[in-house]
C-alpha cells in the first residue's frame, strides 16, 4: 500500500492510497544458528524500510527465498501515469544462510543516482549471527555481500521458545559527504549469547560491484579535521588519524575532480598525524582534499580557498 501526501501544506494537499501488486514473496521460516538449536524469530514479512528519491520509491522486507531460507525483497517502485507500480524487484538470498531484518539508503553519487545499499542480520548453521550490506547499482546490479560484523556467539534470549531477532535495523545517509557513505544499525551475537547493538560506517571510492570494493569505516581514516576551513589564511592544517602505516599520499583537485597539485607525498605511521601547509598562489574557489595511503582512497575532504 502507497500512500502519498499530494501538496505542500500551503496548497491544498491531499492524501491518496494505491495498492501495488507485487512478486509473491511468503513468509520467512525461522532462522538457524551455529552451535544450537534454538531458532530466531523471524515474524512476518511486514515493509521494513525505504526511501523516495526523485520519482523512484525503494522498499524492502524479508520473506522466504531459494531453498527455503530467510531472504530479502527488495523493490523500486515507480510512476505509471497516475499510478505506482513495480520498475524492478529482486529476492535477494545468500546460499544455506538465513537474511532477514533489512533497510535500505541512498548509495548515489547523484540526485538522479538510484543506487542504493542494504544492510541485513544473517545467521546459519554455521555462523553466529551478524551483520552483512548489499550493494545494488542504478541499473540494479548487486554486489556480493560485504561482512559488516561478524557474530560472536548465538543467542539464548527466549520468547515462546524462539530467540527474538531484528527489531528493527536501519541504514542512513551521510548528506554532506564527499563520496557515498551510510551509517548502518544493527545486532550481532555476543560470545555470552546475549545481543549487541552495532553501528557501522560503509562507504567507496567508486562503483563497487564487488566485497573488496566496499569500504567499513574501520578501513578508513576517521577524525579528518582541515582547519581554518574556509581557508582564510596562508597556513591552513589537516588532522587525521591513520588505520595503518604507509605511503601517503595528499592530492588537491578541482570541484570537477581534476587533478591540481600534490601537496605532501611521504611515509606516515599509523596513529594521530598532524599536516601543516600554505596556500600560496591558489586561487580563490572550493576544492577536494584527496587523501590516499597504500594506494587506497581513504579520505575526500571539501575545502575552500578564499583570498
Amino acid at each position: 500500500a502507497v500512500y502519498e501526501v499530494t501538496n505542500s501544506v500551503n496548497n491544498n494537499p491531499q492524501l491518496t492510497d494505491q495498492y501495488v501488486n507485487i512478486s509473491n514473496a511468503p513468509p520467512p521460516p525461522d532462522g538457524d544458528q551455529k552451535g544450537t538449536n534454538y531458532k530466531l524469530d523471524m515474524g512476518d514479512n511486514r515493509g521494513m524500510d525505504g526511501f523516495y528519491l526523485n520519482g523512484t520509491i525503494h522498499y524492502v522486507f524479508h520473506c522466504s527465498g531459494p531453498g527455503n531460507y530467510g531472504s530479502v525483497s527488495y523493490s523500486r517502485l515507480k510512476k505509471n501515469g497516475a499510478n505506482w507500480a513495480v520498475a524492478n524487484n529482486q529476492i535477494i538470498s545468500v546460499p544455506n544462510k538465513d537474511i532477514g531484518f533489512p533497510s535500505v539508503g541512498s548509495f548515489g553519487w547523484t540526485n538522479n543516482d538510484q543506487s542504493a545499499l542494504i544492510y541485513f542480520n544473517y545467521s546459519s548453521t554455521t555462523d553466529y549471527p551478524g551483520m552483512k550490506a548489499i550493494y545494488a547499482s542504478d541499473n540494479f546490479q548487486l554486489s556480493n555481500p560485504i561482512e559488516v560484523k561478524t557474530g560472536l556467539g548465538y543467542s539464548n534470549l527466549l520468547d515462546n521458545g524462539l530467540a527474538r531477532w531484528g527489531d528493527y535495523s536501519a541504514v542512513t545517509r551521510v548528506h554532506n559527504a564527499a563520496k557515498p557513505t551510510v551509517w548502518v544499525f544493527g545486532m550481532y551475537g555476543a560470545a555470552n549469547h546475549t545481543w549487541v547493538n552495532h553501528f557501522a560506517k560503509l562507504t567507496t571510492a567508486g562503483w563497487p560491484t564487488a566485497t573488496e570494493e566496499l569500504e567499513t569505516a574501520e578501513n578508513t581514516a576517521n577524525n579528518v579535521t582541515i582547519y581554518p576551513n574556509p581557508v582564510v589564511e596562508d597556513i591552513y592544517s589537516i588532522s587525521l588519524n591513520l588505520p595503518e602505516n604507509g605511503n601517503l599520499v595528499i592530492n588537491l583537485m578541482d570541484i570537477n575532480g581534476r587533478y591540481v597539485k600534490t601537496i605532501y607525498k611521504e611515509n606516515a605511521v599509523k596513529g594521530d598525524n598532524l599536516f601543516s601547509f600554505n596556500k600560496g598562489a591558489l586561487p580563490a574557489g572550493n576544492y577536494f582534499v584527496n587523501i590516499v595511503q597504500n594506494e587506497k582512497l581513504i579520505s575526500n575532504e571539501k575545502i575552500s580557498v578564499i583570498r
